[in-house]
């Protein structure tokens, strides 16, 4: 199991909208409940499991599975987690690379820049 953590960052005008910002976010929890939602329904490849935080109490509530590739899955990159070399190197029977660094930050684009143009003057 390879993956990264994010949250939104902002608000939008319409907060059911997607977020135009990501910040990369360290969680033991959703990584264990990720591992346990994977091994239970038996996912291989692709999926984007959805958690929301209570802010309150910081309580984890699964949202959804995406049995797919989402429009982040290619940002694993830019955070030092190529999902899909892991995946290919995987589906060969090879050792999955745990790489480090990597953004922690990312706007969105064109969401971003499409809310914000002059952000990018």
């Amino acid at each position: 199991l390879r993956g990264f953590s994010y949250q939104k960052v902002g608000q939008n005008a319409d907060d059911a909208s997607p977020s135009a910002r990501i910040q990369v976010r360290e969680s033991a929890e959703a990584v264990e409940a990720a591992r346990r939602m994977a091994r239970y329904f038996g996912l291989t490849g692709f999926a984007c499991l959805d958690f929301i935080e209570d802010a309150a109490t910081g309580d984890l509530y699964a949202l959804e599975c995406n049995g797919r590739p989402t429009h982040t899955t290619s940002l694993g990159r830019k955070v030092g987690v190529d999902l899909c070399a892991a995946l290919a190197r995987a589906w060969q029977g090879e050792p999955v690379p745990v790489a480090e660094g990597g953004m922690s930050s990312l706007a969105l684009f064109p969401d971003a820049w499409r809310r914000d143009p002059a952000s990018f003057g």
